[in-house]
């Protein structure tokens, strides 16, 4: 039996056709499907005689080779039958081939590639897999059911090129690969990879981990994110970030990082009294290596400065946050001074480095937590900038707990 494929119709409905097609052939029991392919503007899906024991737990497939008006179609739907009819599992495969394809693809486990040249292609499902290939591609892959949460298993590359990809309601992997990529990262849970090259990550709401990897990538979060992470990699690059817990962490280079309303999370625990507040799940920012710079704009973050981190600035970290200095950075080798509007602390021993707060005296200056447990607030920095060797009293968070003496 013979179904012709009418090339009238629109790309969204030429795929649910045939995947309905495929459904009635399956449910009905009717023979697995030949193969057939053409150029002309109607194809046919031939079958042959078999029995149900040929087909039972065997892939069905169908070739069909769509080409009209120099766009490349090349579909390998899969029919992975289980014990019985009630289970059954659709695949879809597309493959452009070379040439600059468009390709629009959904159902259950839709796996496509675009294969070499400029690719548009459109996947939506419930597990998406993309590569892009060679070539500067747009790829647009989300969930083909909205509303239902997250899908997983997701993977989506761009392989070669300058790559625009957008992904929505999915959870997953996304790599941008080689290039300068665009990726944009909407609703969902996706780990996103830029590769190599000068890359532009964004991510919408959802639970993002973001890597620029090498190159000077910018990465922005529009929205709140939660429990969000970026990773800047080697370069210098651009890093703006909001949400609550999020953490960033600029990487190699001279980077520039924002946090706007990076807020702490309250963490709770069930108890026989009902929900307790737990553990203050707190927003962190760490510039790396080189020489970064920091604002934050209503924001509460632990600072992570590290030996040999460089010459960082700070603005807009108050008092609420707190500057942890890494092994290494002793309370004996730190100076403190004052230059114009701006307080910096300079860290000797062999890697050196310091941290300025720009406009300390309205943007304020966050509490200093070193090593070995000494403490500075706010109040003691300052004063100890201002040439006050006594900055402390005996009532100040200036100790060591390691022998329990008030500094």
């Amino acid at each position: 039996m013979s179904t012709p494929i009418n090339s009238t119709y629109s790309q969204f409905n030429y795929f649910a056709f045939y995947r309905e097609h495929l459904t009635k052939q399956a449910m009905a029991g009717e023979p697995e499907a030949g193969g057939s392919t053409g150029a002309s503007q109607t194809d046919t899906a031939p079958s042959e005689e078999t029995t149900e024991s040929d087909t039972k737990n065997q892939p069905r497939t169908d070739f069909i080779d769509f080409v009209q008006a120099f766009r490349n179609w090349a579909v390998l739907a899969e029919v992975l039958s289980g014990t019985d009819q009630d289970s059954m599992e659709f695949k879809t495969e597309v493959d452009g081939g070379e040439g600059d394809d468009e390709i629009d693809a959904e159902g259950v486990n839709v796996s496509t590639y675009g294969g070499d040249g400029n690719d548009t292609i459109n996947a939506r499902g419930y597990r998406v897999t993309v590569n892009g290939g060679e070539g500067d591609d747009t790829i647009a892959a989300s969930s083909a059911w909205s509303g239902h949460g997250p899908v997983f298993s997701s993977m989506i590359s761009g392989d070669g090129g300058n790559d625009d990809i957008t992904t929505s309601g999915l959870a997953g992997l996304v790599n941008g690969g080689e290039g300068n990529d665009t990726i944009t990262g909407k609703d969902g849970m996706m780990s996103v990879f830029g590769g190599s090259g000068d890359d532009t990550i964004t991510a919408e709401r959802g639970a993002h981990q973001i890597f620029g990897g090498a190159g000077n990538d910018t990465i922005v979060s529009r929205g709140n994110l939660l429990w969000g992470t970026a990773y800047g990699g080697a370069g210098d690059d651009i890093v703006s970030i909001s949400g609550r817990a999020v953490k960033a962490y600029g990487g190699t280079g001279n980077d520039k990082m924002t946090f706007d309303k990076a807020e702490s999370m309250i963490g709770y625990q069930m108890t026989p009294d009902g929900m307790v507040p737990s553990v203050e799940h707190r927003s962190v920012a760490s510039g790396g290596l080189g020489d970064d710079e920091m604002v934050f704009n209503e924001s509460v973050a632990d600072i992570e400065y590290f030996a040999g981190d460089g010459d960082d600035t700070i603005t807009g970290a108050d008092e609420r946050s707190v500057l942890k200095l890494g092994p290494g950075l002793s309370f004996e080798d730190t100076s403190f001074a004052v230059n114009g509007n701006d307080l910096t602390v300079s860290f000797g021993g062999e890697d050196g480095g310091s941290v300025t707060f720009k406009d300390y005296q309205t943007q304020g200056v966050p509490r200093i937590e070193f090593n070995d447990g000494r403490v500075l607030d706010a109040s003691s920095t300052i004063a100890y900038a201002g040439g006050d060797p006594d900055a402390y009293v005996a009532n100040d968070t200036v100790n060591n707990p390691a022998t329990d003496d008030v500094a």
